[in-house]
């Protein structure tokens, strides 16, 4: 189902599990995606769609992230414990 008016997301995580599925879905609703995860291009799913796609250290490199999302309408966060241990990374992060 294509979107009439297509906006442009950040998935982080897009790599494998939810991240992977909720980039698919934007993707087949036509939305402008750019993925990241932490896995190099060549580890991604053989039917992973044609997008821009960031290898990125999601726990270690937030200023990356950060960058990355300044440009999209929206930005998909998930979020899992280990980043919540990291109350840091979380306040620069709202502060953006």
């Amino acid at each position: 189902m294509q979107q009439a008016d297509p906006r442009r997301y950040v998935v982080p995580g897009a790599s494998s599990g939810i991240g992977l599925s909720v980039m698919r879905l934007l993707a087949a609703q036509g939305h402008h995606i750019t993925a990241a995860g932490q896995r190099d291009r060549s580890a991604l799913p053989p039917d992973f769609p044609d997008i821009d796609y960031q290898k990125v250290d999601l726990v270690g490199a937030l200023d990356t992230l950060i960058e990355l999302a300044a440009p999209a309408n929206r930005t998909i966060l998930i979020v899992t414990l280990e980043p919540l241990k990291r109350r840091s990374h979380m306040q620069r992060l709202s502060q953006r």
